[in-house]
């Protein structure tokens, strides 16, 4: 971690790939559907984490897995 100040900074940077050679297909009323996931899988994913105190932490990232997605939280330990 890097401290600026009294706050410490981790920042992280997440690479993930999913692979399955087992193909997952839905029916409906004996109608083929397709498969619903494709055989490879990728999802990247950038954030810090910080540590305000003892007992405020708070994460942040950015995700895409097709889909782009944003997400940040604080969290406070009351012990």
């Amino acid at each position: 971690m890097r401290e600026e100040g009294k706050t410490k900074w981790q920042p992280y940077l997440t690479l993930n790939w999913w692979h399955t050679g087992v193909s997952s297909n839905i029916s409906f009323n004996e109608l083929p559907l397709g498969s619903m996931y494709p055989s490879n899988r990728y999802e990247v994913k950038i954030g810090a984490n910080a540590q305000f105190s003892k007992r405020w932490t708070g994460w942040t990232n950015v995700s895409g897995r097709g889909a782009r997605r944003a997400s940040t939280t604080t969290r406070c330990v009351w012990a």
